[in-house]
């Protein structure tokens, strides 16, 4: 996440950084559970790196939110191809 809002910085309107996040951090803990493919300590790693990596939002450009897979696809291309759109 640091490395993404750094590159952002140097690069400036020649990139564009999207940051997605999740709705809430309960949302993200029960999808978690449900996948199964992590044990409870890599779980709470995992929340606690996200809460930490939630400070850098404001450091990128757009941000998704990823409430729906496909809604968060869709915002995704359509920030991607507006920044192409811009530049060009």
């Amino acid at each position: 996440m640091k490395g993404g809002a750094k590159l952002n910085e140097i690069l400036k309107t020649r990139a564009l950084a999207i940051y997605i996040k999740v709705e809430d951090i309960s949302i993200l803990k029960a999808r978690l559970l449900a996948r199964g493919t992590e044990n409870q300590e890599q779980i709470t790693s995992r929340l606690l790196k996200v809460a930490e990596e939630s400070t850098f939002e404001t450091k990128f450009d757009v941000s998704i939110l990823n409430h729906d897979l496909n809604m968060a696809l869709e915002s995704a291309e359509g920030a991607v191809n507006h920044f192409l759109d811009s530049n060009t």
